[in-house]
């Protein structure tokens, strides 16, 4: 679902490019936790962290690196700054969860990008 006109993104990509300029948290496929300022998200979920801190898998393994480019693939998790929880974009949907939580439906009520905006406000 498109939310940003022809660009075929959705509300996870534009979420990420609204997170540009804040400090955000990246688990990668390898167990390490990444910890910086957000620089560029692309539409690949390809992101360029800036002065980040690298939480080995290993306890106890940490290290700071001054940019890093983390493959959107690699990525398992990512932590965005809660107030990203009042976007604008969450305004359109807000009909939709309001039923869905006055009828107390189940969070498969609808499509996944019910349950993420569930989970997001609730």
């Amino acid at each position: 679902m498109s939310v940003v006109g022809n660009n075929r993104v959705g509300i996870p990509i534009v979420l990420l490019h609204d997170a540009e300029g804040s400090v955000i948290s990246v688990e990668t496929k390898k167990g390490e936790i990444i910890r910086g300022l957000l620089f560029e998200a692309e539409d690949m979920m390809n992101l360029y962290i800036k002065k980040a801190i690298i939480t080995g898998p290993k306890p106890g393994a940490k290290r700071k690196v001054e940019q890093i480019y983390i493959r959107g693939t690699e990525i398992t998790f990512i932590v965005l700054p809660e107030m990203l929880r009042h976007a604008p974009m969450f305004s359109k949907y807000h009909a939709v969860i309001c039923f869905c939580n006055t009828k107390k439906l189940n969070i498969s009520c609808g499509h996944n990008i019910i349950v993420i905006i569930l989970s997001i406000l609730t």
